[in-house]
């Protein structure tokens, strides 16, 4: 709450009875898998949705996916110019809100659902549409709250972490060679003195995929200021900076579920069988059985095998 003395908040508007008529945006970050991207579009090309799509230009297969075109009905957008996407580095955040700008112009939309380019809808569209029709002021934003992750909360916020776009050694092998002691001289130096960013700020964790409302986006993209000045230098920020925000707003009571991260935002996302879990195609039945409307992640035969089963259903 202290944060939101200085910042000016919109207010939550009336539910719009036309939401039911409103369309969907499907806001998606790509950097491989050109197959199972390929089937998320297909699965995708619905009339009440709309596609905003940053392919990382790393990988120069990704646009051969839209040649040809899997959609028909669905309108495609791409995020231009595209830009280079670190793990655990602001430029997650930075192509996020991109991504949401862009939509918020198109707009406004029913919600903005934020996945991967290896994520999957998991029920036929028009289950996916029903249920968001029937939640038109609900937030599906994930909560981390157990011991562990409150730990790592601790780890990644209140350091200051440096040359994050070298965290992962592929693909600047060198580069992550020559970083990783200067960051870690730097982090020692910081515990020894004692130095602790943002010590009073709350901060908060989950998944960084979400379904979020058009009053929720609008709001949530008049805080880049903010934004940019609190998780520069943090450590995967990405996954920290919306439930920030959103559990200190007015938004915070319209969020879904706060204590199970899966069913806030309705996504099956297996961290307990990999980092996360490459779903088979022997979980296909078990994966439209369960509650859920997205799963991630995928290969490309279980991308292939589930897509034939749900244009089937």
């Amino acid at each position: 709450t202290t944060l939101f003395r200085s910042i000016g908040l919109l207010p939550i508007l009336k539910p719009n009875p036309l939401v039911q008529l409103m369309k969907h945006a499907f806001l998606i970050y790509a950097h491989d898998e050109p197959l199972v991207l390929h089937t998320l579009l297909r699965l995708l090309d619905h009339e009440r949705n709309e596609i905003f799509l940053h392919l990382d230009p790393r990988n120069s297969v990704l646009p051969s996916v839209l040649s040809p075109s899997p959609l028909s009905r669905a309108k495609l957008h791409l995020l231009t110019p595209a830009q280079r996407v670190s793990w655990g580095d602001y430029s997650q955040i930075e192509v996020e809100l991109r991504l949401f700008a862009q939509a918020l112009q198109v707009g406004p939309f029913a919600h903005y659902h934020l996945i991967s380019g290896v994520d999957l809808p998991i029920k036929p569209m028009a289950e996916i549409h029903a249920f968001f029709d029937a939640h038109p002021t609900t937030e599906f934003l994930g909560f981390w709250n157990d011991e562990v992750h409150q730990r790592d909360l601790e780890r990644r916020t209140h350091r200051y972490y440096l040359f994050t776009q070298y965290l992962k050694r592929a693909p600047h092998k060198w580069r992550h060679r020559f970083t990783v002691p200067l960051r870690n001289v730097s982090l020692a130096a910081q515990k020894i003195i004692n130095y602790r960013r943002h010590r009073q700020q709350q901060f908060h964790k989950g998944f960084n995929w979400c379904s979020l409302t058009h009053d929720c986006v609008t709001w949530l993209l008049e805080q880049q200021t903010w934004i940019q000045h609190t998780f520069r230098h943090m450590l995967a920020p990405d996954e920290i900076y919306k439930q920030t925000l959103i559990a200190a707003s007015p938004f915070a009571k319209n969020i879904y579920d706060r204590n199970d991260p899966e069913r806030g935002t309705m996504r099956r996302i297996d961290w307990t069988r990999g980092r996360p879990y490459v779903w088979q195609t022997a979980d296909i039945d078990e994966l439209m059985a369960i509650p859920h409307l997205f799963a991630r992640k995928f290969d490309a035969p279980t991308a292939i095998a589930l897509a034939q089963r749900l244009e089937l259903a």
